[in-house]
Parts: structure tokens; sequence; C-alpha cells
């Protein structure tokens, strides 16, 4: 998978097999249904069988704020806009936040139900605990692992921008070296992610 994002500060957090159709997050049903495969699935029939592109003209960059072994594919490249604040409204049961841990959030829907989950909320946690890989874009080796530790709020988006939007806390962005109007914007532009099963051989890391 093929898109655009951008490195999202987090400023704080608040803390293998087939799945059912009714397990699935809506940024999964969103990508096979837009693209009729999903890169990093744990679901054989729904594995993409070239390379795929979903890309997006224009990511929101966020500042996150608490509330209450193959070639990396990469899913989020490109140009974006800028949007203040977003609001981490799920934190995963069972997850313990490390100060010094690599630690991300995902977009967690519009809150409007099961059927409006993002990648994660309390409807539907299945993508709790998964690590995804992220980078900056077209520098493999400024490549971290992350655990995903709860859903975000991106503001008022649509899955075609909230399902590219990530955040991360304050170690993982000082793992990226960011210079210092990257410090000063707490953000770093032309970022890549996805859940770390894109070879399909890191089956508790897989989207669904």
């Amino acid at each position: 998978m093929k898109a655009t994002v951008v490195g999202i500060l987090l400023a704080a957090f608040a803390l293998a097999c087939v799945k059912a159709d009714n397990e699935h997050t809506q940024c999964y049903k969103y990508f096979l249904n837009k693209d009729h495969c999903v890169q990093a699935t744990g679901v054989e029939a729904d594995r993409c069988t070239k390379k795929e592109s979903h890309e997006l003209e224009s990511v929101r960059l966020m500042t996150i704020q608490s509330g209450g072994s193959g070639r990396l594919q990469r899913r989020y490249n490109g140009p974006a806009t800028v949007a203040e604040h977003a609001t981490q409204i799920y934190s995963c049961p069972g997850l313990k936040p490390d100060p010094n841990g690599y630690e991300v959030c995902v977009w967690a829907g519009d809150g409007n139900g099961s059927k409006n989950t993002g990648w994660l909320d309390k409807a539907n946690k299945v993508n709790c605990g998964k690590q995804v890989y992220i980078q900056r874009k077209d520098d493999k080796k400024s490549v971290q692992y992350a655990t995903i530790t709860g859903g975000c709020d991106f503001g008022n988006v649509k899955p075609e921008s909230g399902c590219f939007q990530i955040g991360i806390n304050q170690p993982l962005f000082e793992s990226f070296k960011p210079s210092q109007g990257e410090k000063d914007k707490k953000l770093i532009a032309s970022m890549t992610w996805d859940f770390n099963n894109l070879n399909f051989d890191n089956p508790k890391n897989a989207a669904y």
C-alpha cells in the first residue's frame, strides 16, 4: 500500500487467524472496498497480489494532545495541510504506557458506533497492541517499530483522510533526530507507516 502521511507528535498518551467480517474495522473495510485488497492483512483472501497504490492528495499534520524483512511498502507519503489539535479518545486496555517506549495512536473513527471505528475504538479493539513500522519517506535507515496503544480523534475527518493518520509519542519523535524546526513545530513531514505484516509472516501484527 502506498499513500501519503506526516510525522505527528503525540504530546502525551493518556494512558492469526481469519476474522469474521463484523470484526473488521472501518479502515480495513475502506481499503478493501476501495482497492479490493488490504496490505498487511491477516486474511489470505484479502491480500494484495500486486503493488496497490493508496494515494492521498493531502494529509493533515496533527499535534496530538492527550484527552480523557523484505522491502517495506509504504501506505503514506506526501504534502499536507495543518491542523492544531487532536485528542486521544481511547486507550487500549491492558497496555501500560512506557515512558521510554515507542507508541502510536491511530484513527478512532467518529465515535458513533461499531460501524465507524476507524482503525480501533472501544467498539472494536482488534488492532490494539499491534506493531507498526514508521519511517521518514524514502529513508529505510530511519525505520522504527512502535506499538498501537490507543485511538485518536483527528478532527472532523472521513476515512479517506482519517485512515492515513497516526500520532507518535515523544520518544518516537526524538528517535527520528528532528531538526530544530521540526521540534518547534512538533511535527515531521513526509513519514510513512503501515502494520508490520507486509510479508504476511507476522500475523500477530496483521491489520484487521
